[in-house]
């Protein structure tokens, strides 16, 4: 009976211990910013949330048939230190629907930490579309899906010399557009965030578009920062029309399709160049509907990354107290996704 009291109080502290480092270890793999085909690095994040250090080995798993270099690697963090430790996929698909699970062991000694995510290819290819609300040339994009409260999102984009451009589809049950928006029911809208590597919010630049062509004959897009300087969020929308804008929001059944181009020239910071890693975000405004939908909720973020300061208020706006994730999200610019 002692031994046996003996053994099991050993597999309580193992399984404790195990428990220790999972609540102290912080483990996310990045977006791939290249397509898996090319063979981009993968790298994990490793945060250390203990006050004692950490030494362990990492080891990812990605799809059956996949080659990666090193199998694994051993990792040393100080206490509250975060490393990004680098895998090569010397071989690997890509798959359209654009999920590649990852799986992501921390051995440190007997315990064991598993963290069990998906990723996707968060890139914008090389192309310049013609926006027409049509979706025809955006075969060639990588398209990132995402579900809110049973209502699908999908984000595409583009980049070329001249502009940066988007296309995203909103499955929502009626478009409320500036004609009918006032600050009871809201307005339906996507605002979205782009940003340095860095993902510093003194660095963003931020942009609303919404439906607006029974008002000024055309659909438009709205500055809300730029270098991080923001309006006061009381101005009027109409005072922040991004002129150089091209923009198309569309209708067909049950979606709705904002299609735009922003010129790009203005954000310097963002170095545009092929391989060059840039931070993005994005939420659907649906008031009458599923509320904020936040590109953010499916990038394997904690809770501890979502940040309303990195987001400017305007008018109609309605957050009903939901808090965004922030706009450090790792995407990439690519020349093409062949």
């Amino acid at each position: 009976m002692s031994k046996f009291i003996s053994i099991l109080f050993t597999l309580i502290l193992i399984c404790t211990a195990g428990l220790s480092i999972a609540e102290d270890l912080s483990i996310r793999p990045k977006n791939f910013i290249v397509t898996p085909s090319t063979g981009p690095i993968c790298e994990i994040i490793v945060h250390n949330k203990s006050t004692s250090a950490y030494q362990g080995t990492i080891t990812p798993e990605f799809i059956k048939g996949w080659k990666v270099a090193p199998l694994s690697q051993r990792v040393e963090l100080n206490a509250n230190e975060t490393k990004l430790i680098p895998f090569a996929i010397e071989s690997g698909t890509d798959l359209v629907a654009n999920i590649y699970p990852v799986t992501v062991s921390a051995e440190a000694g007997s315990t064991k930490t598993v963290v069990k995510v998906d990723v996707v290819c968060a890139s914008t290819p090389y192309y310049k579309p013609v926006i027409d609300g049509k979706l025809d040339e955006w075969a060639d994009a990588i398209p990132i899906k995402f579900m809110t409260k049973g209502k699908s999102t999908v984000v595409r984009s583009y980049w070329n010399k001249e502009q940066f451009s988007l296309a995203v589809e909103v499955e929502e049950d009626k478009l409320i557009g500036l004609t009918d928006a006032d600050q009871k029911i809201g307005l339906d809208a996507i605002q979205f965030v782009l940003s340095p590597k860095s993902g510093a919010v003194t660095e963003r630049h931020e942009f609303l578009a919404a439906d607006s062509a029974s008002i000024w004959k055309a659909d438009r897009c709205f500055q809300l920062a730029q270098n991080g300087k923001s309006p006061d969020e009381k101005s009027e929308l109409a005072d922040l029309i991004l002129k150089e804008a091209k923009i198309k929001v569309s209708r067909s059944g049950s979606i709705t399709t904002y299609e735009l181009s922003i010129p790009i020239k203005p954000m310097q910071n963002l170095r545009a160049t092929a391989g060059r890693e840039y931070c993005f975000n994005l939420l659907v405004h649906d008031p009458d509907g599923t509320g904020i939908r936040d590109l953010g909720s499916v990038m394997n973020l904690s809770t501890s990354e979502r940040n309303k300061d990195s987001w400017s208020n305007w008018k109609f706006a309605k957050w009903n107290g939901y808090v965004p994730y922030g706009i450090g999200i790792e995407f990439g610019f690519c020349s093409s996704i062949h």
